[in-house]
């Protein structure tokens, strides 16, 4: 070789030598990050473990919201050795799995070394993988331990809890409110991998625990809960109301929400379910963006949760923020007087009365106990546009109540500058303003603890793993609304209205109750579609009255019956949620003579008595009774024995040789008291009266426990539920 050729050679190797040193140099010191990452990934495998979300309790320790673990099954498509291979692991779990095998399989061909294959599935299914890949000696799966949320009653207090999304996030209600308390902090796990074989091995793995989220404990009681839940929907469903409804129960003294639901509502452990048949078949109908729009609006409908979320006009329940505000004030006392000609004219507009024939003379209880317009706008009057705008202030109309619940409406009032007296005229009956009930309820505590209003609040404690109480509820005071004495005033007035005025639909046997009906169009929907015939039915209570405990707010959206006054709609509602959640509480009734002298006695036992014997025990404990079959001694009785039926009721004695007679139960809808009890006696049937006081004022039956036209044995108790279809506002 020439000397030239060599020069060259020797500047060629030279050049190539400079070029290698560059690019070593620029991997180790440019790239050397990049190329570190890559042998890392290739020598180590580093996966998340899911914190255990925290539960969600009752104020009792009631699970309400709870998480599981669960497993996602990942695999490693680059340590799949070839398409035979492939096919076997995507055929298997595709069928274990239950997913379609053609898209497990272009996962498994996928360049990189991390592909999930499903996410949070159950222990007994990810034990079917685990002997599938452990037979097949398959070492590309691996498990990632996961939590899964579960809601053990479904569509219990759903627009209070609320869910969770796919990674785990709280989505609506306490789960998306208190998410920060729930999450907890994920874990991680860090293994080395074979480099020859790709297994991976626990001889080099660093754990870093996950720290589980803290229980939140709610206000709500369970058993109130369900009150509220199924006697809303009875209540939904008697009125036929187009947007259903809402229905709390609040501690006047503490603002703790017992129980709050919405109807019609949804199950937590399938969110994103649509149950309403109508529509559905619209959905069926659309495609594309319409589709997609309309499941979207619909969704947001069915989550919200109308009794924070909604505003309406309250209407006349607002009429007891008026009399406290005017008795607070002194511009009437109880032995002021008004008279209502049946309607009033204030500027330049008549406002009418429910009671078009005019109530005449009235003293100021009376024109609450019979919702009387006039008399209000001549209460509102005396007090003034300033000082009335101050009280809705003070109340906590202008603002949010602060509740912890996302979402929170704070309704529209006037502008005190601009409003005039026709507007203080209808205001003074809750109607052309808005409000949530949630305001609504707010300020009826006010109304019933001593003037105090107190910030509503769901949330009871928060607690660790180790059982400590990171935060408690306080009760929180935001002001003094009304004195004591004005307080107590306005809650007997109350009673009244239940005792002897309109709101004698709630009215619940042995215990004191206060409340007010409410009844308000929704006059922007009414100018939108043209109807005049939409309203809003509500009812507001206290009990006990003379020593308030809780109130109870019921409210019916577009009612579509006769009758759509919150007297006839949320009146019967609020009994039924009473009746069920005083006694629950442990407030003990304390009865009337008039009201023990109708109270249900419990049936003797007379089985295996002689006949004689048997007619003696049954009318000294005050029934009446008819034997069947000509018989010596009593084989069977109906009622049994334990049972309840109101004094004088019919118990029937069978003796040997007969047999317990069937009758048909009677259609009692819109009978009278007088003409049910009539009907069932002449069946053979017991009647026990619910709902309103009957023997004070005409009522009709509403509802009954057992559908027209049912055999039943003789000598069956029926339940039948009164109400007062007073076109009340």
């Amino acid at each position: 070789m020439g000397v030239r050729a060599t020069a060259v050679a020797l500047i060629i190797a030279v050049l190539g030598s400079v070029a290698l040193t560059g690019v070593l140099a620029k991997e180790q010191l440019v790239d050397h990050e990049f190329y570190s990452k890559r042998a890392l990934e290739q020598q180590t495998t580093d996966s998340a473990i899911s914190a255990k979300r925290g539960s969600i309790l009752d104020c009792n320790g009631v699970v309400l919201a709870q998480s599981a673990t669960v497993w996602d099954i990942v695999i490693d498509p680059s340590a799949i050795e070839d398409d035979s291979k492939r096919a076997e692991l995507a055929s298997g779990l595709a069928e274990i799995l239950e997913l379609d095998f053609e898209t497990v399989y272009a996962q498994t061909k996928k360049n990189n070394r991390y592909e999930r294959i499903k996410r949070r599935v159950e222990m007994a299914t990810a034990e079917r993988v685990r002997e599938f890949v452990a037979q097949n000696k398959i070492t590309c799966v691996t498990f990632e331990e996961n939590s899964k949320r579960y809601y053990p009653y479904g569509n219990f207090a759903s627009h209070i809890i609320g869910f969770t999304g796919s990674d785990n996030q709280g989505l609506e209600g306490v789960e998306a409110y208190y998410d920060g308390y729930l999450r907890g902090t994920d874990g991680r796990v860090m293994s080395s991998r074979n480099t020859l074989t790709g297994e991976l091995t626990s001889k080099y793995e660093t754990r870093i625990e996950p720290i589980d989220g803290y229980d939140v404990y709610l206000t709500l009681i369970q058993g109130v809960q369900n009150f509220c839940e199924k006697h809303l929907k009875w209540g939904v469903e008697r009125a036929r109301a187009s947007e259903g409804g809402c229905a709390i129960v609040m501690n006047v003294k503490t603002g703790a929400v017992l129980g709050m639901a919405v109807y019609p509502d949804y199950d937590l452990n399938s969110p994103y379910e649509i149950t309403d048949e109508a529509v559905l078949e619209e959905l069926s109908k659309l495609e594309g963006e319409e589709y997609d729009d309309l499941r979207r609006r619909t969704l947001t409908a069915m989550w919200n949760n109308k009794a924070v979320t909604s505003t309406y006009d309250p209407g006349s329940v607002f009429k007891m923020f008026t009399m406290s505000m005017a008795l607070e004030e002194g511009v009437v006392n109880l032995n002021s007087t008004f008279y209502c000609s049946g309607g009033v004219t204030v500027a330049d507009r008549k406002i009418g009365c429910w009671y078009t024939a005019g109530h005449g003379s009235e003293t100021l209880t009376q024109i609450l106990e019979n919702s009387c317009n006039p008399g209000f706008i001549k209460v509102s009057s005396l007090l003034g546009v300033t000082k009335f705008c101050e009280y809705v202030k003070a109340f906590g109309f202008l603002g949010k109540t602060g509740i912890d619940i996302s979402g929170e409406s704070a309704g529209v009032f006037f502008d005190p500058k601009t409003m005039g007296a026709v507007e203080l005229a209808v205001a003074s009956f809750g109607q052309t303003f808005t409000v949530s009930p949630l305001q609504v309820i707010t300020a009826i505590c006010a109304v019933a603890n001593g003037g105090y209003l107190v910030q509503p609040h769901i949330l009871g404690k928060v607690v660790d793993s180790e059982g400590k109480t990171i935060e408690a509820a306080q009760t929180v005071v935001r002001r003094q609304v009304i004195s004591n004495e004005t307080s107590k005033t306005v809650c007997k007035m109350l009673e009244s209205v239940v005792t002897n005025g309109t709101g004698k639909n709630a009215y619940v046997a042995g215990y004191r109750v206060g409340g007010k009906t409410g009844t308000s169009q929704k006059i922007q929907k009414q100018n939108e579609t043209g109807r005049d015939d939409l309203r809003i039915a509500s009812f507001a209570a206290i009990a006990p009255a003379d020593d308030p405990q809780i109130a109870v707010l019921v409210m019916i959206d577009e009612p579509n019956t006769a009758n759509r006054g919150g007297s006839a709609c949320a009146a019967p509602v609020v009994a039924k949620i009473l009746e069920d959640a005083l006694p629950y509480l442990g407030v003990e009734p304390s009865y009337t003579e008039k009201e023990l002298a109708k109270l249900d006695k419990t049936v003797p036992d007379t089985v295996g008595f002689a006949v004689s014997e048997a007619k003696k025990t049954v009318t000294d404990a005050g029934f009446t009774c008819k034997v069947l079959g000509d018989g010596e001694r009593v084989i069977e009785q109906m009622p049994r024995y334990g049972d309840t039926i109101p004094a004088k009721g019919q118990v029937v004695l069978v003796t040997e040789g007969a047999e317990l007679e069937t009758v048909k139960v009677p259609d009692l809808m819109d009978m009278t008291s007088r003409e049910a009890n009539a009907a069932l006696t002449n069946a053979g049937l017991n009647i026990r009266v619910k709902g309103t006081d009957v023997g004070k004022n005409n009522a009709t039956v509403n509802s009954q426990s057992v559908a027209p036209g049912t055999e039943v044995p003789m000598g069956t108790v029926i339940s039948v539920t009164f109400v007062h279809y007073d076109q009340v506002q």
